[in-house]
């Protein structure tokens, strides 16, 4: 009988720790959410860091892409949160789903442990009807019928604890659910608040939707942000610049040149801006267009169109999140308007790899992607480079 109860306490306390083990498990998503929780500090502190140039640079100087940075800076951080959100509500709800699945389980067990000891009572019951008799016969002395007693007791107790940590791991999980119940009905608090501040900010969207309307409306604010645009493209084309001054003397990426024509689109939307001068549609002025721009579906697929490796991705003005790849031979490819940038500078890419996702920052009013090919610091007509579009 010893041995019995012994060996059910010795499994009690084994599944108990199971069960705190299995609880304190790390959870599928966990790594994610870290990797995204640093991504939004890191995200804050270098949109914070920007601004602050930003001020120091322009001063009171009304901007109309410095407006529209600050709109995308704040969509950014927002976007960035909600998905954070959104990542500890799946993670809850799988524990949450978990733990239902243990807890069936526990109760199972503990209601067979109870009707064993129910069995185990009534028996005990009868026989201590008969105990006083039969310890009285069969006890050699009255030490040893006292050691008998003790023995019965004792049982009695192992047993009534076996059922209690059954009980008590059964309270802890209950205890642990209704945790993770609260935790999640905060999350979704949280989310709510999230998507409230969401619609803030679609405000300064239907905002910069007005100010980008004004750039085609008012030849003023067109004139201001041809300027603007100008000068941001002069920035841009000091960087590449810069970046072939920088090449280190390693062994050249060859081939590109061949590719011309035959080369993968980097992303299968619509075009809705062609390469080269462009009029305006009821002014009389003109901009050259560097590039081509492709409406996409916001959170498309960016791909990068032949091997290389990345030389920029950041922010910058008026392009938004941009993505610079070097593909040898003084050739660059642009990627700009992203929502989220999946490759770092120094890394090297293979053609028709995933580089980022399509978004709306930067001088666009709807999710879209804008695409350059530039020999050095020049810019090619991208169509020329790219497969015959379907």
């Amino acid at each position: 009988m010893r041995v019995y109860a012994a060996t059910i306490l010795w499994i009690v306390v084994f599944l108990s720790s199971e069960i705190l083990a299995h609880a304190g498990s790390t959870e599928p998503l966990t790594e994610k959410i870290q990797q995204e929780r640093q991504d939004l500090k890191k995200l804050q502190r270098t949109i914070e860091e920007k601004q602050r140039r930003r001020r120091e640079a322009e001063r009171k100087v009304n901007s109309v892409l410095s407006s529209l940075d600050e709109i995308d800076d704040r969509l950014r951080i927002k976007r960035q949160e909600l998905l954070l959100v959104d990542l500890n509500l799946k993670q809850r709800d799988y524990q949450l789903g978990r733990l239902k699945e243990e807890l069936a389980q526990r109760q199972e067990e503990i209601d067979m442990k109870k009707a064993a000891l129910r069995d185990r009572l009534r028996l005990m019951h009868k026989e201590r009807q008969e105990e006083p008799l039969r310890l009285l016969f069969l006890a050699k002395d009255p030490s040893d019928l006292f050691r008998r007693y003790q023995t019965l007791v004792w049982i009695s107790r192992k047993e009534g604890m076996i059922l209690e940590d059954y009980s008590a791991a059964y309270r802890r999980l209950a205890e642990k659910e209704l945790e993770i119940r609260q935790a999640r009905e905060g999350l979704l608090q949280d989310k709510e608040k999230l998507a409230q501040k969401l619609k803030e900010i679609e405000f300064d969207r239907r905002s910069k939707t007005a100010l980008l309307a004004s750039v085609k409306g008012e030849k003023a604010t067109y004139e201001k942000m041809v300027v603007e645009l100008e000068d941001a493209a002069g920035h841009l084309r000091s960087l590449i610049q810069d970046l072939e001054r920088q090449r280190k003397a390693s062994q050249p990426l060859k081939g590109f040149v061949r590719e011309k024509g035959k080369l993968p689109w980097p992303n299968a939307g619509e075009i809705i801006a062609s390469f080269g001068k462009q009029k305006h549609p009821r002014f009389n002025a003109y901009i050259f267009r560097k590039g081509i721009e492709i409406r996409s579906e916001e959170g498309d697929k960016i791909r990068a169109i032949y091997d290389g490796t990345a030389v920029y991705a950041d922010w910058f003005k008026g392009y938004g999140l941009l993505m610079i790849l070097d593909h040898g031979e003084n050739y660059y490819s642009l990627y700009a308007h992203a929502e989220k940038l999946l490759v770092g500078v120094g890394e090297k890419v293979r053609k028709d790899q995933v580089i980022g996702l399509v978004g709306d920052t930067g001088f666009t009013g709807e999710s879209s992607l804008y695409f350059e090919i530039r020999h050095g610091s020049e810019p090619e007509d991208p169509v020329q480079w790219l497969q015959r579009h379907k």
